[in-house]
């Protein structure tokens, strides 16, 4: 069972200008309007958006440089700081999840944003929250409750040319592209284009002398970094309330049940489910293990605070090794220590079909995975 300890890497350097995509209000002509921070700091009220690991901070600090008068503070700061003390100023307000993390407040805390807003008059203000935390609807109409609706952009992921040009500020330019290519075969391009991911995988490369031997290991690696939160409120919030062979459980039961019921991806509030998207609090179990495990990085937020797989095939293989560990099944392996996951998966899938002949026309339909 993997430990997932808390990290320290050098932060990865970043040397490339951030591309965002509003998302509210819509544009007229139903195309996403992008551009770069600067482009949107007309707006008195932005609010920034963005998956965890893309650097929030780091673009609100490079924005708030270039605006007269700005000041970048976590929010539970503004909400404890005397509102003279912050009068004409621009406010970049950093972190609104971690403190609804932090103080359980939910809803609340933007009763007390506004409140204090409303007491300095209503000046500029950007806030920043990760997407999985965003309440939507709710969320923006509350803001609009300041006398305008709110300009909400999502920060992008990296591009690839991006990663090249940070892996250089590691290696020089060969090695660089050698890393990104070398990347890009082992399926890892969702790393090359998030900022803590790159500089996991860098700091992974340059210190192990290069890649892993085997793709097992590389598979286990990568698995207990995205399993760790490297954000210190969220940390705390979870502390020592979840175990980590608890939390690698509940992200493969979230991916199992993703899988082999179907479902696009989980509510992480009652009132979000559906028939594609179903409440972390209905399945059961360790309902704090599980809510912890969604809103790590094996799944990724979309809107409504809801969340979904990152990789179906990441989560075919977590499922399939639990599955023959659990009942003694000798895996096949590759020479390079890989297992065959998907080749056993159809092997069982063929004997369900030729066993069961009434449900032999259902079973080569179904996915592999789905025959467990």
């Amino acid at each position: 069972m993997p430990t997932f300890v808390r990290r320290s890497p050098r932060q990865c350097p970043v040397l490339v200008t951030r591309r965002l995509r509003q998302v509210l209000p819509a544009s007229e002509d139903g195309q996403p309007r992008e551009g770069v921070f600067a482009d949107f700091l007309d707006n008195r009220l932005v609010v920034l958006l963005g998956e965890p690991g893309l650097d929030k901070t780091t673009e609100f600090k490079g924005a708030a440089a270039g605006e007269a008068d700005a000041e970048v503070m976590p929010v539970g700061r503004f909400l404890s700081r005397p509102a003279s003390a912050m009068q004409g100023r621009t406010l970049y307000l950093d972190g609104l999840d971690e403190h609804r993390a932090r103080t359980g407040g939910g809803r609340s805390v933007m009763d007390h944003i506004l409140g204090k807003l409303e007491e300095l008059g209503i000046p500029k203000v950007r806030l920043s929250c990760r997407t999985a935390d965003w309440y939507g609807g709710s969320d923006t109409r509350m803001l609009s409750q300041l006398g305008r609706e709110p300009v909400v952009l999502e920060l992008l992921p990296l591009r690839f040319e991006d990663a090249v040009f940070i892996a250089a500020a590691r290696l020089d330019d060969a090695g660089a592209r050698a890393f990104i290519a070398g990347a890009r075969a082992r399926n890892l391009d969702p790393w090359l284009l998030n900022p803590e991911l790159l500089g996991l995988l860098l700091e992974a490369h340059v210190g192990d002398g290069g890649w892993p031997a085997t793709r097992t290991a590389l598979f286990e690696s990568a698995r207990a970094q995205l399993l760790t939160e490297l954000n210190d409120e969220h940390a705390e919030m979870v502390g020592d309330s979840v175990s980590d062979p608890a939390l690698s459980a509940a992200a493969d039961w979230l991916s199992a049940v993703a899988l082999l019921a179907n479902r696009m991806g989980f509510a992480l509030h009652p009132n979000q489910a559906d028939a594609e998207f179903t409440a972390i609090q209905s399945l059961g179990g360790d309902v704090p293990a599980l809510s912890a495990a969604a809103r790590r990085r094996p799944f990724s937020p979309v809107e409504g605070r809801r969340v979904v797989p990152r990789h179906d095939v990441g989560a075919e293989i977590s499922i399939w090794a639990d599955f023959a560990l659990s009942h003694g099944v000798q895996v096949a392996r590759r020479d390079t220590g890989m297992p065959k996951p998907v080749m056993m998966l159809i092997t069982l899938q063929a004997t369900l079909a030729s066993v069961f002949c009434r449900g032999r026309d259902r079973a080569w339909r179904l996915r592999p995975i789905s025959v467990l």
